[in-house]
């Protein structure tokens, strides 16, 4: 058995001894490298290989023989269960990538590096979509388990918010998770963290540069990325003695899986808006799909950006409709959220990495200039 592999400290100390050895252990058994049958080393010859004690040897082979995994025989030494799941089953090395949609926004570009880099490590991708339903998300999530999986990384439905115990259960069952953007409060696992906060304050001062006073805040429901998102762009605009009024805040339904019924929502939010005494000069919204709805909505009611309005959404480096290459963006790079997501979950497949680890890794982001951002009342001439 090779041991090379073993890390006995994590990078934060968090993680007890036993644990990462029955986590580095439970990552060979289900990659295969050990075997049903297969004869485990003696506790003494792990003392002397790890630098570990007898007691912290015995607890992690107590955990794996408590889960089926492993069975101790007296006089004879500890060996992998018969029963435990044959290599074959992992021999696949797959890893699965549960995203709330696959078409819109800078999903299709994580799809597509998730692929790139995991096939790089030999791992086949299964791509699953959500719909951002919890009770979809649940089905999926206990197919995963059926099909024994190596991996799991995951954008939590937010329709209601996902329960923990639908992660818990992957990590149960062996399978490590990373959360992409967000996490599932009560739930231990790496997050790629989108800094929502930043984005709108980004978002604000870009506004601000620009001249721009009176701004809006769009949005196609409500959640926490969502509030984050406009309290950035209110610190921003308080920031230099202005404010974001409860008045210039809209956010959707989001209940309807049906686009007419977001774009009808939309459109009487934004005669509204236009209404006002004192309209907006610019409108900060949130993902590209709703920016997209917006810009031409925006046209339909004859308005001309930026010379009329100024637009500014969030979303991913890619930019593949004609639409959103035209839309000023704060944006991620959606391909190294990706890249992380693979890596963390080879880690701790492969023991390096605890399956509980909590560490946040935030994502760079920066500013798309497109062509809808301008000075208020101030025409602008379009790049050809």
């Amino acid at each position: 058995m090779d041991l090379s592999g073993f890390v006995l400290e994590s990078d934060d100390g968090s993680a007890l001894k036993h644990e990462r050895l029955r986590d580095y252990l439970l990552a060979e058994l289900r990659s295969g490298r050990l075997l049903p049958g297969q004869a485990l080393p003696s506790e003494p010859d792990l003392v002397r290989r790890l630098g570990i004690s007898r007691n912290t040897i015995r607890q992690a082979f107590g955990e794996l023989e408590e889960s089926g995994l492993i069975r101790r025989v007296r006089g004879k030494g500890t060996f992998v269960s018969k029963e435990a799941a044959p290599a074959d089953t992992k021999s696949l090395r797959v890893f699965a990538l549960v995203l709330p949609e696959l078409r819109g926004g800078y999903y299709p570009s994580i799809i597509r590096t998730f692929e790139e880099v995991a096939g790089d490590l030999n791992f086949q991708v299964m791509t699953c979509n959500s719909s951002n339903d919890i009770r979809k998300q649940g089905d999926i999530v206990l197919q995963l388990i059926d099909k024994q999986v190596a991996g799991v990384a995951l954008v939590p439905a937010t329709t209601p918010a996902t329960p923990p115990h639908q992660v818990i259960q992957l990590q149960k069952h062996g399978i490590p998770v990373v959360f992409c953007h967000r996490c599932v409060e009560g739930v231990s696992a790496p997050l790629l963290a989108l800094p929502f906060f930043e984005v709108g304050r980004r978002a604000g001062t870009a506004l601000l540069e620009q001249g721009h006073r009176r701004v809006a805040y769009m949005d196609s429901f409500r959640d926490k990325s969502g509030e984050a998102f406009e309290s950035g762009l209110r610190w921003a605009l308080e920031s230099a003695g202005e404010s974001l009024p409860d008045q210039l805040v809209c956010y959707g339904s989001g209940t309807s899986p049906d686009p007419a019924v977001h774009e009808k929502e939309a459109l009487a939010q934004l005669k509204t808006l236009l209404a006002l005494p004192s309209p907006p000069t610019a409108i900060a919204t949130g993902f590209t799909s709703f920016s997209e709805m917006v810009y031409m909505l925006l046209g339909d009611l004859g308005k001309r950006l930026p010379d009329d309005i100024s637009l500014i959404s969030f979303g991913g480096k890619w930019r593949e409709g004609a639409a959103s290459r035209r839309l000023t963006t704060i944006t991620v790079d959606e391909s190294a959220t990706a890249r992380r997501a693979v890596q963390l979950l080879d880690e701790m497949c492969n023991g390096k990495r605890p399956m509980d680890d909590n560490e946040d890794f935030s994502i760079p982001l920066s500013l798309y200039e497109g062509h809808t951002l301008g000075k208020p009342g101030v025409p602008k001439q379009l790049a050809s």
